[in-house]
């Protein structure tokens, strides 16, 4: 199940992206894309965490990254008297930690805001 509690319609494979078929093996539940990659079960949910992990971890530098251009232009604004630029930026910078913040969260504790 995902996040909205629905059973995904297609999984993934971690490492091509292509659409992974599952079978009923000897030993349990296997998955294979059509670029020969391989899962079992437990193999399968480790790659999707560590590719989980990666992106977050580049939606962190991402956000680091337009904090510093916000922060940046903010202060530009404030020395030009551009109040109403200011004020959107002030936004802008408020929303972005607020997400980075959740992505730190999530990346320091997998388990993250669902407990």
């Amino acid at each position: 199940m995902n996040g909205n509690g629905k059973r995904p319609e297609i999984l993934n494979c971690p490492r091509c992206r292509n659409e992974l078929r599952a079978a009923e093996g000897a030993g349990g539940l296997l998955f294979r894309c059509s670029g020969g990659h391989g899962y079992t079960a437990r193999t399968l949910l480790a790659e999707q965490s560590k590719l989980a992990a990666n992106l977050l971890g580049d939606v962190e530098a991402a956000l680091e990254s337009h904090l510093t251009l916000s922060g940046e232009l903010a202060s530009r604004a404030e020395v030009d008297g551009q109040r109403h630029l200011l004020d959107y930026l002030d936004q802008i910078i408020d929303a972005g930690r607020d997400t980075l913040g959740f992505v730190q969260t999530s990346l320091s504790d997998p388990r993250g805001s669902e407990e």
